[in-house]
C-alpha cells in the first residue's frame, strides 16, 4: 500500500529531476565544472529559462560536477551526446 508520503516523495523527486534536466538544457553548452550557488542562480541563460525563485533554489541546492556537450551537426565527428553531472 502506498502512503501519501510515498506519493509526495515520488512527485518531489520527479519535479527535481525535471528541473535538473531543464537546467542542463537551458545552458545549451557545457557548464563550467564547480559552478554552484550564485553562479547558477545569476547565470543569464538560467534567468531566461526559469523563474527567479526556481533559479535561486537550484543555486542553493545543486552544483555542477562536470558537463559535456558535443556538436549535434550530422556531418561532424561528434556524437551529439550531452551530459551534466549534478551534486
Amino acid at each position: 500500500m502506498t502512503t501519501r508520503k510515498d506519493h509526495y516523495d515520488t512527485s518531489f523527486h520527479t519535479f527535481i529531476n525535471a528541473l535538473l534536466a531543464d537546467a542542463a538544457y537551458a545552458f545549451r553548452k557545457s557548464f563550467p565544472a564547480g559552478m554552484n550557488g550564485r553562479d547558477i542562480a545569476e547565470y543569464d541563460e538560467f534567468r531566461k529559462h526559469m523563474t527567479p525563485i526556481i533559479a535561486d533554489y537550484m543555486g542553493k541546492h545543486f552544483s555542477v560536477v562536470n558537463s559535456i556537450n558535443t556538436n549535434d551537426f550530422p556531418l561532424s565527428a561528434d556524437t551529439g551526446f550531452d551530459a551534466t553531472v549534478w551534486r
